[in-house]
């Protein structure tokens, strides 16, 4: 089936958007207190930026728990779409198979170049932390010297099968990302077709409840984009737009006075601003499905940026705990920028470092990753005629 470009271009953008958010929050935390009320220590000096960071609707550009739900998002819709359309189940068992090694192979080479970092002394987070008070950076640094033992476990499994993450925090990520892959392609092939998928549905939102009743709008970003690839496209451009528009503004609804009308749902606060999040995932993906930002999300810098963007998601909080912080650091104690130039120019000159590494990381590390978990576990023949297209003359039994 044919590839969904735009979706791969709204990826990068979604995994640059959670670079700008950490690096800004490790250096002006009071603008980002209407999202995560923790992250600033007591006496956290304020900074002109402060207002522009927490503008409402403007702040989507950076808020970072958005593009997270977009990415599981876009998961549940990219791993099932192609067994949405051929319902051939042998090309689901094959992503099954690989799923770890699609997701781990980077993930354990990124927690050594953390841990190589850390070793090397490169990080300088600790010196940062004095000066902005941020108390979201400030929680992301390890305690205690770094050991290559724990780094290896991290790397190897915990940091997807448990939520231990201390050598590389962005990968809180992976776990469910890892069970909410398995979760949605057990749903496919459990589920009925028709009308009595909505009790499979109802199922499987049960189960996640009861699995992270913290989280569980994360695993039902899953299904959300999953049944994307089940609906029409919109109409017109018009219903498009609409989509992803009422989007965004779900993903920028936080604790300021203008949202207060949604905070009215009885949940927990984690709990509400993730689901609020994973609604306005869907539906921007929804509306990128039918077209909006078609021709900004086809373009070479989208395309480029899709293409690295779990590499340069493995990388960036590495980066930023050392070039980042070190530039802001030099600059600011060292050479007496103020504090607002300084990051500027630390944050220009650290987003090239890590574009930089994500595409050294995706030539060496990821593409073989996938290339690798590809040939170990490939869907049989008849499936890789299916997806091209090419099997009017073969015959399969349908799967039950």
């Amino acid at each position: 089936m044919e590839k969904d470009q735009s979706a791969d271009g709204l990826r990068g953008w979604a995994a640059l958007n959670v670079f700008a958010s950490h690096f800004l929050l490790a250096l002006f935390p009071l603008g980002f207190v209407h999202f995560f009320p923790w992250v600033a220590q007591s006496g956290a000096k304020a900074s002109h930026f402060d207002g522009m960071l927490s503008a409402p609707f403007l702040s989507i550009l950076w808020n970072g728990r958005f593009p997270v739900s977009v990415f599981f998002v876009l998961s549940g819709y990219v791993l099932t779409n192609a067994f949405v359309d051929l319902r051939d189940i042998d090309a689901l068992r094959s992503k099954v198979a690989r799923r770890y090694f699609r997701l781990g192979i980077p993930v354990f080479f990124s927690v050594m170049l953390a841990y190589s970092l850390m070793k090397l002394g490169a990080y300088h987070s600790v010196e940062t932390v004095q000066v902005t008070s941020s108390a979201w950076l400030a929680s992301q640094i390890l305690q205690g010297p770094p050991d290559l033992g724990a780094a290896l476990k991290e790397g190897l499994y915990e940091s997807i099968f448990t939520i231990k993450h201390a050598y590389n925090p962005a990968l809180w990520t992976m776990r469910i990302e890892f069970f909410g892959s398995m979760l949605i392609f057990s749903y496919r092939a459990l589920a009925w077709p028709g009308r009595r998928e909505i009790v499979a549905a109802a199922i499987y939102v049960a189960l996640v409840f009861f699995l992270d009743p913290m989280l569980w709008p994360l695993y039902l970003a899953f299904l959300l984009g999953s049944h994307i690839g089940d609906m029409p496209r919109p109409k017109t451009a018009i219903h498009a737009w609409a989509a992803a528009v009422v989007g965004i503004a779900l993903g920028s609804v936080d604790q300021s006075a203008i949202f207060a009308w949604f905070h009215l749902m009885p949940l927990e606060f984690e709990t509400r601003s993730a689901l609020y999040s994973v609604l306005g995932g869907a539906l921007l993906v929804y509306g990128v499905r039918g077209g909006a930002f078609k021709r900004l999300l086809l373009g070479r810098v989208s395309q480029f940026l899709g293409r690295v963007s779990y590499s340069l998601y493995l990388v960036h909080l590495p980066i930023i705990f050392s070039v980042g912080c070190g530039l802001f650091n030099w600059m600011h104690s060292e050479k007496g920028f103020a504090r607002e130039s300084a990051a500027a120019m630390s944050l220009a000159l650290t987003t090239m470092c890590v574009i930089a590494v994500a595409w050294i990381f995706e030539r060496l590390v990821d593409s073989p990753a996938i290339r690798f978990s590809k040939a170990i576990f490939r869907p049989s023949p008849i499936a890789r005629l299916r997806k091209r297209g090419s099997t009017s003359d073969v015959a399969e039994p349908t799967p039950r």
